[in-house]
């Protein structure tokens, strides 16, 4: 279960708060009393920011280029331009 909400720079500490109290509420409002007593901790996530996910990206080109120089004729080299890097960033998320 999960949700998002716009942040600002100024309000994050009061925010966080919010928000796991929110998050809280709906999971009380969503499932049985029995369920939630059998929960010992919640996790509030913030969503990635751009940075993060671009570095994530990075990772996991260079995963997809180390695969290919351990295929039997490792000689292929794999590059993604800016353009290319950023559509996978905009179809690859929800954002």
């Amino acid at each position: 279960m999960g949700f998002a909400a716009a942040m600002t720079l100024g309000e994050k500490p009061r925010l966080d708060e919010k928000v796991e109290r929110m998050a809280s509420e709906a999971a009380k409002r969503k499932f049985a009393p029995e369920f939630i007593n059998r929960i010992d901790k919640t996790v509030v996530f913030r969503p990635l920011r751009r940075e993060q996910l671009e570095r994530i990206l990075e990772i996991e080109l260079t995963l997809v280029q180390q695969r290919l120089l351990e295929t039997p004729r490792g000689h292929f080299v794999f590059r993604a331009t800016r353009a290319a890097k950023d559509f996978l960033l905009r179809e690859g998320t929800e954002r």
